[in-house]
Order: C-alpha cells, then structure tokens, then sequence
C-alpha cells in the first residue's frame, strides 16, 4: 500500500508539471498571449510574400518603363529590366499622347534565388500633366497600368492579380554624368486598386491591395556610344517609400501596412534586378491585432523583425511559402 501511494504521488506530480508546463506554453503562444502568437506570425508572413511579390512585379514594370521613357518612347522593341517580358510601345514618339506601352509576360524569373513564373499582360496608358501652361513628359506624366489577369507562380503557390496602379509623375531631373552616362532623379506619388487570388494545393483566398505611396528614385543609365540606347544601370539604383498599404487579408479581416520611417529598396549585387530592403519600418494591423515590422539586409536577404508588446520574432522576406487558413490552425 505504501508503494502504491508513493507511485500515485508521483503520477499526480507528474500530472500537474505537464499541465502547469502546457499552461504556460498557451499563455506564451496561445490566442491569450501579449506576445506573438503563430497565428500573428503567419498573417505577417503570408503579408509579406504577398507584398514582396507585387513590390518585384511593380519594380520590374517601373524599371522598364523608366528605360523606355529614357529613351524617348523610340525603342522599336525592348525587354524589360529584368529580360523577362517582350515590350511593346505605340506610338513610339515623344509627341503624341496617350500612347500605350503593352508588356506581355511568358517566363520565369529568379527573385534572390528562388523561382517566379509570370504569365498574363501589363497594358501601360501614359499621358502628359499639364502644369499651368507647360506640359513635358519629362517632368510630369501620368502611367496607369492594367493588369490582365495577371499570374504569378511560385514553387509552392500561385496568384492571379487584376486591378489598376497609377503613377503620377510629379517632378524629374536629370544630370548628364558625362556623354555616356546620366543619372535621373524623379518623384512619383502611386496608388493602387488589386485583388489577389492565391492558391496553395486545395487552399485559395481571396485578398486585396490598395496602396498609396510617394516614390523617390535616383536611376542611372549607361550607354557604350553616343548612338547607343540608354541602359539601366539598376544596381546603382536607390529608391524610397512612404505611405501606406491597406486592404481585406486571406481570412476576411481589414488591414493596414503604414510606412513610419521610409522603406529603402536597393539592389542585390549578385541579382541586380531583384529587391534588398536594407532599412524602414512598418506599422501593421490585422484585425485587432498590432505590430511592428522593421526591415535589414543580410547580403542579398531581406530580414524582416517582428515586434509585438516587447517580443520579437524575426524571418526571411521570401516570394516562396504555402499560404493555408492559419486563422483556423
């Protein structure tokens, strides 16, 4: 008997560790805690791959047309920035405006190392803004660009994009470095109307994006002879955003990604024409949820660090990850 009190001691010892244990696991990573709970962390991953894709989209279309726009509209054809689309523009002068600019995707691309498919076509209206009595091109333009059932795959999801991204130009300088080389400095405000379709296997969720963000670019381009068309020169490139990001999330909530210090985009050395965020900081809510979000580079890795109530938790900005009904995990 007293054996048997002894053993059934200890299984109650044993009992309430595990339980007291499993208690304070929950109040760390449960739907009670103050910190970051998985549900928090997959809501700001699936964000950010959602927002590092349409950044990379955005990017790849603004760089070729600052190169066509660098080029008076007169490339006859030309790829994109990234060489990864076949461009066409009508008409191909400085004079007549509206002219449209149609960018039609078949290929895949690398994005830091890992794989994006992209199908569909960018239709580009670009227009002059009067401003008082002059109206130039250079300075001040207006692009909006259409996007035709737009699809975007990845190695482990894929995502159909329709809506509209208008840019207005508001400033431009460009500075002559020498006969073969220039450097352009421009200032665009941009907003965006977007809904995303992303499917993961049996998985899909529908989800929006509407921006509003000022834009300040210095570009550079290069060319081998006086005669030659102007080239981009992106890995000297240096780009800066504020504003803000809002829109309906995969699980039907309303959130919001507001710039609080500028998000810096540069470009990785070993891929030029893919996006590092070396600095910024987000404010992001979801639901009732907040967060902080604040951006660094390792190499050619974005890093992104999580903060929530004085916990952090920090993850690889990536295009590459399932998206699933985390809200229901």
């Amino acid at each position: 008997m007293k054996t048997n009190k002894i053993h059934y001691l200890w299984a109650i010892a044993i009992v309430v560790n595990i339980l007291t244990h499993g208690c304070n696991k929950d109040a760390t990573s449960g739907p009670g805690s103050s910190g970051i709970t998985q549900s928090d962390l997959a809501a700001a991953q699936d964000a950010e791959s959602q927002d590092a894709i349409i950044s990379q989209v955005n990017q790849n279309t603004d760089n070729a047309m600052d190169n066509i726009e660098a080029n008076n509209f007169n490339l006859t054809a030309t790829k994109s920035a990234s060489d990864c689309a076949t461009v066409t523009i009508s008409p191909k002068d400085t004079i007549v405006f509206p002219k449209t600019i149609t960018i039609n995707y078949n290929c895949t691309d690398t994005v830091n190392g890992e794989y994006m498919t992209q199908t569909g076509q960018l239709v580009i209206v670009v227009d002059t803004i009067p401003v008082g009595k002059k109206m130039s091109w250079r300075t001040h333009l207006k692009r909006t660009i259409t996007f035709n059932a737009f699809s975007v795959s990845t190695d482990s999801s894929s995502f159909t994009i329709n809506g509209t991204r208008t840019l207005f130009r508001r400033g431009s300088a460009t500075k002559a470095l020498n006969n073969l080389n220039k450097r352009t400095e421009v200032k665009d405000s941009i907003s965006s109307a977007l809904t995303f379709t992303t499917k993961t296997g049996f998985t899909t969720l529908n989800s929006t994006w509407n921006s509003n963000r000022t834009r300040d670019a210095i570009r550079y381009f290069n060319r081998l002879s006086a005669n030659e068309y102007w080239h981009p020169v992106v890995e000297k490139d240096t780009i800066k955003f504020t504003g803000e990001v809002s829109g309906i999330n995969g699980k039907g909530d309303n959130y919001s990604r507001i710039i609080t210090t500028p998000l810096v985009y540069t470009h990785c050395p070993f891929w030029p024409y893919n996006i590092v965020i070396p600095a910024g900081t987000i404010n992001y809510m979801a639901g009732t949820n907040t967060m902080t979000v604040s951006y660094s580079a390792d190499g050619c890795k974005t890093i992104i660090t999580i903060t929530k109530n004085g916990k952090t938790k920090t993850i690889d900005r990536r295009i590459g990850r399932k998206f699933n009904k985390w809200w229901q995990v």
